[in-house]
C-alpha cells in the first residue's frame, strides 16, 4: 500500500497530447537498450525521410503523453477494520477512513526512508489506425530504495502475490464498441505491442530480517540491485514478456555486520554475489531473467555472465528456509480441490488408436492442453567458491568455473534435457594470492549431457501402448572426451576439510529449519508428505515385533505392492491368512502408499523417491585419466596415474541398483630417481557388471560384482615401485599424525584475547590455516672453487642426441627460427662458490605436472670462471656425469678475481699464462623426497676416515711460497678440491693438535689404472721441539671409473701428456683402530708405548700414534681377568683371525677372538670378540662348564652360585682335549640343602632345544627339575664370530583374561574340587609367571581354575609343548561352564601360553537338542559324574572339552533308564546315528456298551 505525506507533494507535472514518430518514440529506444545482448545499438532501422502515409508502420500517431511526479513514497502493512468497530486513535494520521470501514498501519514501515516515483504514461490514440507504438507505455524510474522485509510481512505479500494476482480470473465481458485486439490479430495476421512497462532501478535494495535472530531488527541478508531495468510487454496475440536485466547486482551476508567481538566474525566472506575478478567488460550484464509466454508455450531464461558466488552453506539454507516459507495458511483448505478441478476441466478423454499388434487394453488416455515449457539457463564465466575456512580472508577455497548452456523442455520426450559444458574446471587456490597459487584439480573440459528417452519404450505401438511415458523414465547420458583429475595430499586434506566444515555450518541452519517444517505441517499440504514417511517408519519397526517368520514373508509381499503395514494386517486377518485373497481384498479397499507419496512428492518435498524422473545414468569418455600427485611436506611430484580408456558406464537405477562398465585399464607409475613414467599395470581390456541384492530373511543386502576379461592382467612389480610406496605412505602418515596433534593442541588451549584488539584483524591474522610450501624440484650446488654461471635448457631427445653427436652442432641461439617451444634456453645465473640456487625448468602453472608424460629433457648449461661453457648435461636422472671444459682464451673473461676470498683461495691466473683444460664432474643426487641436488665440482676428492678434522693445503710448483690452505675437512665429510688447484701438490694434518702439515706431499697422478688402490703413510711432527711425538695417518688413492679417453677438440696431442686428468679418491685413514666387540668394557694397551685407554662396548678408537712400521704388542684386560697374553702384530700384516688368551683371578682360562682387517697398507682394523654370548634370562642362577672339564668356565665365581647374572657370560671351549659340548646346572644358592646335578651336555654352535636341570633333595623327596630352553643364534654384520646363546625358562603364562587364574600340574588338581594344592602357581589379569614342572615323572599336562568364581573346580589337563589354540572348559559345582581361549606359540626357545576371554569367539562346540526328550552327553572316556551334563528338550548349550587330552568323541543317552548309547566322533560330520530309548504306550479300554 503506497501513502503520501501530504496532497500537494504529489503533483502531476505534465499532461497533454503529443505528436510522435514511431522511429523516435521511447519505445523502440527503451527496447533497443533492453535487447542489446542480441542486437547492438545503433542498428535500428532508420525510416525515410519522406513517410508515407498509406503505410501503418510510417503513420505518424498521436499520444496522450502523462508525467507523474509521486514523492515522499511509502510502503506498509495495515489491516483493514469494519466502521461500526473503529475506535478512535490520537494519532489520526495513520489510518485511512472510508464510508464503511477504515485501515490501521499494522507495524513499521518496509521502507528506511520514503522513495521518489517517476512515471511517464504514454497512450497511443491513434491505435486504430496505427500501432507504430505500443497502445499504453509506462515508464518509471525508482532510485535509491530501501526495502526491508521481515517474516511476517514476507508471508503477507506472498499471499497477495498467490492469493490476488496469480489467481485464475474470469474474462470479462467486452462493450460491443471494444474490438478484442486478438481479433484483430487473427484477421490481419499483424501482432502488435498493446502495453509496455518499463522501471529502471538504480540503488534499490532488498534486506531480509532474521527471523530466529537474537533482537527484531538484525538483518540475514541484503539484495543489492546497483543498476537494473524491468520491462513487461503484452501483444495483441495474447503473448507476454518479462524481461529483468540487472548489470550490478550483489548479494550480502549481513548476519555479522557491525559485529563486535574479540572471537572474531564467524563469516568474513559478506559478499555472497559479486563480480568475478577476471570481468573484461565491468559493465556488462551480470543477471538476466527473461520470460515470455504466448498461447501455446512459454519460455524461461536465465542467463548469468561473469559471477562469483560464496558457497556459505548455511547462509544459503537460512535464505533458502526464509524464501520458501508459505504465505498465510488460514483459507487454504480448497487449494487442492481447486487445482484438480481444473486440471480436469483443461483436460480430455481421448482413447487410444491402434496402430499395429494386438492390445489387450484400451484405455482411455488424457491429453493435456497445458502450454509447452522451455526453460533455458545461460552461465558464462561464472564462478562456485567453496571456502575452508569461513572467518579468515587469507584461506584456501575450491573454485569450480565454467560456461554452460542447459535447455530444459519437459514435452520433448526423446530429449527433454539437454546440456552443454564448457572449459568446466576445479581449483584449489589461497584466495589470499590466488593467480600465484592456483592448481588445477580437474583441467577444463568439454561435457555433454542430455536426458534420452528410455530405448526399452519403443515408438512403435502393441501391447506397451497401454503405458504411458512416465512408466519409462529417461536415461542420463553423459558424453565427454577426455577428464583430466589431478588429487594430491593436499588437495585430498582440502575435501575433508571442507566435508568437515559443512555439518558445522549447516547445524546453526538445521533447527530453523526444521522449525519452520514444523510449522508448515500444520496445512494438509504438507501433512499429506508426512503421512507417508510416518507410515514408512512404522513399517521399518513392526516387523521386529512379528515372531512368526510365515507371517513376516507374507506382510513384507503384500508391502511390495504399495500399501501400508496396517492394511496388509487387516486383509490377511480378513482373508485367514490366503495371500492370492488378501492381495486382492488390498486393491479393492485399500489405497496404495506409492501414488499418494509420488502426488504429494510432486508439489511439495523434492522427491521421496530418489532418482524417480531417470531410470539410469550413462557416461562415455574416450578416456578418464586420474593423476595422483604427493606434494605432502617437502616434494611435489606424480606418484601414479589411472587411465580408464574407452569407458561406457551405465548404471540402471532401480528398485535394485544394477549396472556395467566396459573400459581398458592402464596404471603407470612414476620413478623421481630418473624423471619418467613406468608401467605398473599394462593396458587391460575388461568389462564390470554389478547389482545389489536386497536384504531378505536368508542373507543381508550384498553386493555382487562380476568382473569379465579375455586378456591376461599384467602388473609389473619393480624395487623402485615397492620403495616409494613405502616412503610415500611413511611421509603421509607423518604428516597426518602431526595434523593431529597439532589440532589436539590447539583444541586444548584457550586463547584470551584482549577487549582492545581489533574484532576484525586480531583472529583472522592469528589463524593461520595450513599453506603449501612452494616446491623447487632442483638445486645447484657449486663446489668447483670458482664461480660459475649456468642456464637451463628444455630440449627433446633427438636434439639431444644431434648435440652430443656432433654432426649439426648444437643450434645457435641467433637463430631464432630452428628454436621452437622445446628448446627454451633460461637466462644466466651467478653462483658463487659454496652457495646453493635452487631453480626449476618451468614456471609454477595452474596445469601443474602436464609435461611430464612430454619426450622433454631437462638440461643444464655451465660455465666455470676461467674456463669455456660445457655441453650441456641432463640432470632428470640420479647419477654422476662429467664434461671436459677448455681453457677460456678471452682474458678479459679470466682475469676476473673469484670472490672466494673468506677460504683464501687465489685465482690460478696469476700464476698461469692459461689454465689447463679440466673435468668439470656433475653429481645428481636426490634429497628428500623428490628434490635433485646438481653438485658441479673437479674429479679429485677427499674423504677424511678419521676421528679429528683435517687441513689440506695446497702450493703450485712455481710459487711455492704462496700456499693455500682449504677449510678443514670434518670427520666422515667429503670435501672436491677446486677445479683450478687440482695439479697443485696437497698436504693434510690435523686440525688443532698442534703438528705440522705432513712432509711428503700426497700424490694422485701414480696412482693410473681403474679401480686401483695405492696407499702410504703420512707423519705430522709436533710443532714442540721437546715433544716427539707424532701423528700419523695413512693416504689411499683410488682411481674412480672415469674413461681415459680424452677429446681432440679441448686436449692437444701435447696436452694430453703435460695434463693428466684426475679422477680420483683420496681417503685419510687412521693407521690402527680398536674396535670393542664384547658386551663389557675393556682396557687396552701397547706392550712397550705410551698407547693405553678404555673402550665402552661396541665402540672403536683410532690409535694416531701407532706405527704400523714397528712391531706392535696389543694387550686386552677385562673385569676379573688381570692377565693377558699379549699380541704381536709384525709390519706388513694382512687380513687374518687369531686367538688372544686371558686369565681370571683363579687361572681359568678365557680365548677371545681378535680379527685384523687390513683396510690399505699401513691402516689395520682390529675387531675384538668372543666366540660365545652365554645369556641367563632364566631368573635362576646358572653355572656353566665345558663337558668333561674338571673346573667351571672362567668368568664364573661364588656370587654366580647365588643370584643371575645380568651381564652375559663370555665363553669358550677351553679345553682342546674334550668335546666341544657345554654342560650346566643350577647354582647352589637357591636350594642350599639340594644337591644340583650338570645336565646332559649341548652344542652352541646353532638351533634351539631343551634341557632339565636336577636338584636332588635328601632322604626320600623327589628330586625337583628346571626345564631350561636353548636357543642359539649366529651374529650377523661385524658380530659374525660370536654365537648368541640364550637360556630361557621353557613355559611362561600369560593372563590376559579379566580373571585371577590358579595353574598347577594335573596330577596335583586331581581329586582338589575347588581347593588349590600346595605349590599351585597364580596370576594377575595382564601379568606373566614362569612355570616349571613340579614333577617330571607326572604326565605334564598343567589345568587351570578360576579364583574369581565361586565354587569354580579345576579344568582338565592339556599339553602345552606344543603349537595349539583351543578352548578349555571349566565348570563350578552346579555344572555351568566357564571357557578360556588358550593360544601356545613357540616364540625362541619359550613356549608361551597366553589365556585370554572368550567374550568375542564363538565356542568350539554347541549342542542343540531339538527332541521332545532331555539328552544327557559326556566327553567319551569322562568318568567323573560331575561331567555329564543334561540338554533339555528345545534348547542349546554351548561346550568345549572337558579333558582336551582325550580323543574327540562324545558319548550320548537320553535321561532315563532303557536308553540306547552313541558314541560320535566330532571330527566326522558326516556321521549320523539313530539314538533309541524306551517308551511305554499305555491303551486304556472304557466298556462300550452297559449290561
Amino acid at each position: 500500500m503506497k501513502k503520501t505525506t501530504s496532497a500537494d507533494e504529489s503533483k502531476v507535472v505534465m499532461e497533454g497530447l503529443f505528436m510522435k514518430k514511431p522511429s523516435g518514440g521511447n519505445v523502440s529506444r527503451l527496447k533497443s537498450e533492453l535487447n542489446s545482448l542480441s542486437k547492438p545499438q545503433g542498428q535500428q532501422s532508420k525510416l525515410p525521410v519522406v513517410p508515407n502515409p498509406e503505410s501503418p508502420e510510417d503513420h505518424i500517431c498521436l499520444l496522450d503523453c502523462i508525467v507523474v511526479d509521486l514523492q515522499d513514497m511509502d510502503i506498509f502493512a495495515a489491516e483493514r477494520y469494519p466502521r461500526e468497530y473503529s475506535k478512535a486513535v490520537e494519532d489520526t494520521s495513520t489510518d485511512l477512513s472510508f464510508p464503511s470501514y477504515c485501515v490501521r498501519q499494522t507495524g513499521g514501515s518496509l521502507l528506511k526512508e520514503p522513495f521518489r516515483l517517476k512515471l511517464q504514461v504514454e497512450r497511443n490514440l491513434d491505435k486504430e489506425l496505427s500501432h507504430a507504438v505500443a497502445d499504453i507505455l509506462i515508464h518509471g524510474s525508482l532510485s535509491s530504495v530501501h526495502c526491508s522485509l521481515d517474516l511476517p510481512k514476507y508471508k503477507l505479500i506472498r499471499g497477495l502475490l498467490e492469493n490476488n494476482l496469480g489467481e485464475p480470473i474470469e474474462e470479462f465481458m467486452r462493450p460491443y464498441d471494444l474490438q478484442d485486439p486478438r481479433i484483430h490479430t487473427v484477421l490481419s495476421g499483424e501482432v502488435y505491442t498493446s502495453m509496455s512497462f518499463l522501471v529502471d532501478m538504480v540503488n534499490v535494495s532488498l534486506e531480509l530480517m532474521d527471523p530466529k535472530g537474537k533482537d527484531e531488527c538484525s538483518s540475514l541478508a541484503r539484495f543489492d540491485f546497483k543498476k537494473s531495468k524491468l520491462l513487461f510487454e503484452s501483444s495483441s496475440n495474447r503473448t507476454k514478456s518479462v524481461n529483468l536485466v540487472s548489470h550490478s547486482m550483489m548479494a550480502f551476508d549481513t548476519r555479522y555486520a557491525g559485529q563486535k567481538s574479540t572471537g572474531g566474525m564467524p563469516n568474513v566472506f559478506n559478499c555472497i554475489f559479486q563480480s568475478s575478478k577476471n570481468t573484461s567488460s565491468p559493465g556488462a550484464i551480470q543477471i538476466e531473467l527473461h520470460y515470455r509466454s504466448t498461447k501455446d508455450s512459454s519460455s524461461f531464461t536465465v542467463v548469468l555472465n561473469n559471477l562469483r558466488v560464496f558457497l556459505i552453506f548455511d547462509w544459503l539454507l537460512l535464505v533458502h528456509d526464509f524464501l520458501y516459507t508459505p504465505g498465510d495458511t488460514k483459507k487454504r483448505e480448497n487449494v487442492l480441490p481447486s487445482r484438480q478441478r481444473t486440471y480436469s476441466s483443461e483436460t480430455s478423454v481421448v482413447p487410444k488408436a491402434v496402430k499395429s499388434g494386438v492390445v489387450t487394453k484400451r484405455s482411455s488416455l488424457h491429453v493435456s492442453t497445458e502450454k509447452q515449457l522451455e526453460v533455458k539457463v545461460n552461465v558464462t564465466g561464472t564462478e562456485f567458491v567453496v571456502v575452508e575456512d569461513m572467518s579468515c580472508f587469507d584461506t584456501n577455497a575450491i573454485i569450480l568455473k565454467g560456461t554452460t548452456v542447459l535447455t530444459y523442455k519437459p514435452k520433448l520426450l526423446d530429449r527433454p534435457f539437454s546440456g552443454s559444458l564448457f572449459g568446466i574446471e576445479v581449483f584449489s587456490c589461497r584466495l589470499g594470492n590466488e593467480q600465484e597459487t592456483a592448481l588445477s584439480i580437474i583441467d577444463p573440459v568439454q561435457i555433454q549431457v542430455e536426458l534420452v528417452g528410455n530405448a526399452s519404450y519403443p515408438s512403435g505401438s502393441g501391447l506397451l501402448d497401454a503405458f504411458n511415458s512416465e512408466d519409462f523414465p529417461p536415461i542420463l547420458e553423459i558424453q565427454l572426451q577426455a577428464l583430466d583429475i589431478r588429487l594430491s595430499y593436499n588437495d585430498v586434506q582440502l575435501f575433508l576439510a571442507i566435508a568437515k566444515s559443512i555439518p558445522q555450518q549447516t547445524s546453526a541452519a538445521m533447527p530453523d529449519s526444521s522449525a519452520s517444517v514444523a510449522e508448515s505441517t500444520t496445512n494438509p499440504s504438507s501433512s499429506l508428505v508426512a503421512e507417508p514417511s510416518c507410515l514408512t517408519s512404522e513399517n521399518r519397526e513392526i516387523p521386529k515385533r512379528v515372531l512368526d517368520p510365515v507371517l513376516e514373508v507374507q506382510l513384507a509381499r503384500l508391502q511390495d505392492l504399495g500399501f501400508s503395514m496396517e492394511d496388509c494386517r487387516k486383509a490377511l486377518l480378513c482373508c485367514q491368512g490366503d495371500l492370492k485373497k488378501a492381495a486382492s481384498w488390498l486393491f479393492k479397499n485399500a489405497e496404495p502408499l506409492k501414488s499418494l507419496s509420488l502426488t504429494s512428492s510432486g508439489r511439495n518435498s523434492q522427491g521421496i523417491v530418489p532418482f524417480q524422473f531417470i531410470s539410469g545414468v550413462e557416461i562415455k569418455a574416450e578416456s578418464i585419466c586420474i593423476c595422483f600427485i604427493d606434494d605432502c611436506m617437502d616434494c611435489d611430484v606424480p606418484l601414479a596415474e589411472l587411465t580408464f580408456s574407452r569407458l561406457n558406464f551405465l548404471q540402471h537405477l532401480r528398485a535394485n541398483p544394477e549396472g556395467c562398465a566396459h573400459f581398458t585399464l592402464s596404471g603407470d607409475y612414476y620413478n623421481r630417481e630418473l624423471s619418467g613414467w613406468e608401467p605398473f599395470i599394462e593396458p587391460w581390456p575388461c568389462s564390470v557388471s554389478w547389482q545389489q541384492h536386497a536384504s531378505s530373511r536368508l542373507h543381508p543386502s550384498r553386493l555382487k560384482l562380476e568382473v569379465k576379461a579375455t586378456h591376461r592382467l599384467d602388473v609389473n612389480i619393480t624395487s623402485v615401485f615397492l620403495e616409494q610406496y613405502a616412503s610415500t605412505k611413511q611421509s603421509w602418515m607423518e604428516d597426518y599424525c602431526k595434523q593431529d596433534k597439532e589440532v589436539n593442541a590447539v583444541s586444548s588451549e584457550e586463547w584470551m584475547g584482549s577487549s582492545e584488539d581489533s574484532p576484525c584483524f586480531g583472529q583472522t591474522e592469528m589463524k593461520t590455516p595450513k599453506r603449501r610450501q612452494p616446491f623447487v624440484p632442483f638445486a645447484l650446488r657449486n663446489h668447483t672453487g670458482c664461480t660459475l654461471w649456468f642456464a637451463t635448457l628444455t630440449t627433446t631427445p633427438t636434439r639431444a642426441a644431434l648435440s652430443h653427436s656432433g654432426s649439426p652442432g648444437v643450434v645457435p641461439e641467433e637463430n631464432g627460427t630452428l628454436l621452437d617451444d622445446a628448446h627454451n634456453v633460461s637466462e644466466w645465473k651467478e653462483v658463487i662458490t659454496g652457495e646453493e640456487v635452487p631453480f626449476e625448468f618451468e614456471a609454477r602453472g595452474k596445469l601443474r605436472h602436464r609435461h611430464t608424460h612430454d619426450l622433454r629433457i631437462h638440461q643444464l648449461q655451465v660455465r666455470v670462471n676461467g674456463w669455456e661453457e660445457v655441453s650441456p648435461v641432463s640432470v632428470d636422472k640420479v647419477g654422476t656425469f662429467f664434461r671436459y671444459a677448455a681453457p677460456d682464451k678471452n682474458s678479459s673473461s679470466s682475469t676476473l678475481g673469484s670472490p672466494i676470498s673468506r677460504t683464501n683461495i687465489i685465482h690460478p691466473q696469476v700464476y698461469f699464462s692459461s689454465l689447463p683444460p679440466v673435468r668439470v664432474v656433475f653429481e645428481v643426487t636426490m634429497e628428500g623426497s623428490a628434490r635433485k641436488v646438481i653438485t658441479v665440482r673437479s674429479a679429485l676428492i677427499v674423504k677424511n676416515k678419521l676421528e679429528t678434522p683435517m687441513e689440506l693445503r695446497l702450493d703450485s710448483p712455481s710459487a711455492p711460497d704462496k700456499p693455500v690452505v682449504l677449510p678443514a675437512v670434518m670427520p666422515g665429510d667429503a670435501f672436491a678440491i677446486p677445479l683450478h688447484l687440482t695439479s697443485w701438490r696437497l698436504q693434510a694434518r690435523p686440525k688443532g693438535l698442534g703438528v705440522f702439515f705432513c712432509k711428503a706431499p700426497i700424490h694422485w697422478t701414480d696412482v693410473q689404472k681403474t679401480a686401483e688402490v695405492c696407499s702410504s703413510k703420512r707423519e705430522c711432527h709436533s710443532m714442540e721441539s721437546e715433544n716427539s711425538r707424532f701423528f700419523r695417518f695413512c693416504v689411499a688413492i683410488k682411481k674412480e671409473n672415469y674413461p681415459d679417453y680424452m677429446p681432440s677438440s679441448i686436449f692437444s696431442d701435447s696436452a694430453k701428456q703435460i695434463f693428466r686428468q684426475p679422477g680420483h679418491t683420496i681417503y685419510l685413514l687412521p693407521t690402527v683402530v680398536v674396535c670393542n666387540l664384547l658386551p663389557c668394557e675393556l682396557e687396552f694397551y701397547v706392550k712397550g708405548m705410551p698407547i693405553s685407554g678404555t673402550l665402552k662396548p661396541g665402540k672403536e678408537v683410532a690409535l694416531h700414534t701407532a706405527d704400523t712400521s714397528q712391531n706392535i704388542e696389543l694387550g686386552v684386560l677385562l673385569e676379573n681377568f688381570p692377565i693377558c697374553k699379549e699380541l704381536l702384530i709384525p709390519p706388513g700384516t694382512q687380513n687374518y683371525m687369531v686367538r688372544m688368551r686371558l686369565y681370571d683371578i683363579n687361572k681359568r682360562q678365557l680365548n677371545l677372538t681378535i680379527r685384523i682387517v687390513c683396510r690399505a697398507e699401513g691402516s689395520l682394523k682390529i675387531l675384538i670378540s668372543a666366540p660365545y654370548w652365554l645369556i641367563n634370562k632364566t631368573g635362576l642362577p646358572l653355572i656353566f662348564r665345558q663337558d668333561n672339564a674338571k673346573t667351571d668356565a672362567a668368568g664364573q665365581f661364588e656370587e654366580h652360585e647365588l643370584a643371575r647374572s645380568l651381564s652375559p657370560l663370555l665363553f669358550c671351549y677351553a679345553d682342546k682335549e674334550q668335546p666341544n659340548f657345554c654342560t650346566m646346572r643350577v647354582g647352589k644358592g637357591i636350594h642350599p640343602e639340594g644337591m644340583p646335578g650338570w645336565c646332559q651336555g649341548f652344542s652352541l654352535d646353532g638351533g634351539s632345544g631343551v634341557r632339565a636341570l636336577k636338584v636332588i633333595q635328601h632322604g626320600n623327596r623327589p628330586g625337583l627339575i628346571y626345564n631350561i630352553g636353548i636357543d642359539v643364534k649366529k651374529g650377523r654384520g661385524r658380530y659374525i664370530d660370536t654365537c648368541m646363546v640364550t637360556f630361557a625358562p621353557r613355559y611362561l603364562l600369560d593372563n590376559k583374561s579379566s580373571y585371577k587364574l590358579a595353574f598347577v600340574q594335573r596330577e596335583f588338581a586331581r581329586g582338589q574340587g575347588t581347593s588349590n594344592p600346595d605349590g599351585y602357581i597364580s596370576t594377575l589379569p595382564g601379568s606373566s609367571v614362569v612355570f616349571h614342572w613340579p614333577r617330571n615323572d607326572y604326565d605334564q599336562l598343567l589345568c587351570v581354575r578360576l579364583m574369581d568364581v565361586r565354587n569354580c573346580i579345576w579344568s582338565g589337563g592339556f599339553e602345552v609343548n606344543k603349537n595349539n589354540s583351543f578352548h578349555i572348559n571349566m565348570r563350578d559345582t552346579l555344572g555351568k561352564c566357564y571357557f578360556l581361549r588358550v593360544e601356545i606359540t613357540l616364540q625362541g626357545a619359550t613356549y608361551h601360553v597366553a589365556f585370554s576371554d572368550t567374550d568375542q569367539l564363538p565356542p568350539p562346540f554347541r549342542i542343540d537338542n531339538f527332541s521332545k526328550v532331555p539328552i544327557v552327553f559326556n566327553q567319551h572316556g569322562v568318568v567323573e559324574p560331575r561331567l555329564y551334563t543334561e540338554v533339555k528338550p528345545m534348547t542349546s548349550l554351548d561346550y568345549a572339552w572337558d579333558e582336551p587330552s582325550l580323543p574327540p568323541f562324545v558319548m550320548l543317552t537320553v535321561k532315563g533308564a532303557g536308553s540306547s548309547e552313541i558314541v560320535c566322533s566330532m571330527n566326522d560330520f558326516q556321521d549320523s546315528k539313530q539314538l533309541y530309548y524306551e517308551n511305554f504306550i499305555y491303551i486304556a479300554a472304557t466298556y462300550t456298551f452297559s449290561g
